[in-house]
């Protein structure tokens, strides 16, 4: 009787540590990755970041309340400083245009920006979606008049992936 109980634990041990051996717990353990595994308990080196789909150039067009709308700006767009942002910056000059924050995978939110008009400063707020397959980029502005600038409304800007 006693070797039937050794034979039936080591039958089951051998069972248990044969089962996890093959088992691969390695994937992309990076929450804010496109290809992200919930399962995976070591990171393998696979994360592909989420911003990498929206890196490169892109053409942004404004068209703004009162019919007013300004040329083309041609941008690139890069990871920014914190894993969910994405910065946009003109490319003849480097600087940043703006910085578009992800709320889930297919909206934005603006950070707040202020800048100096010709008659005073205006504070830029807004949110966004994304569609046509990632390659279109919608943002709803707002601004508001600080410091005596008499600028208020609204703008569309739309980014169009090149």
């Amino acid at each position: 009787m006693i070797q039937i109980k050794n034979f039936t634990w080591v039958l089951l041990f051998s069972s248990v540590f044969l089962a996890s051996c093959g088992k691969d717990d390695s994937g992309c353990t990076d929450p804010f990755s496109d290809n992200y595994d919930r399962a995976a308990l070591k990171d393998d080196g696979s994360c592909i970041p989420w911003t990498a789909k929206f890196e490169g150039n892109w053409i942004l067009r404004e068209a703004c309340q009162g019919g007013s709308t300004g040329a083309p700006i041609p941008v690139f767009i890069s990871a920014g400083l914190n894993p969910e942002e994405l910065g946009v910056f003109r490319r003849t000059d480097n600087t940043r245009v703006f910085t578009l924050i992800l709320l889930n995978g297919q909206s934005f939110e603006l950070s707040p920006y202020t800048y100096f008009a010709p008659a005073g400063l205006v504070e830029v707020t807004g949110q966004g979606s994304i569609s046509n397959n990632r390659r279109t980029i919608n943002i709803q502005t707002f601004l508001e008049e600080l410091l005596g600038s008499g600028l208020t409304g609204s703008c569309n800007i739309v980014l169009e992936k090149q």
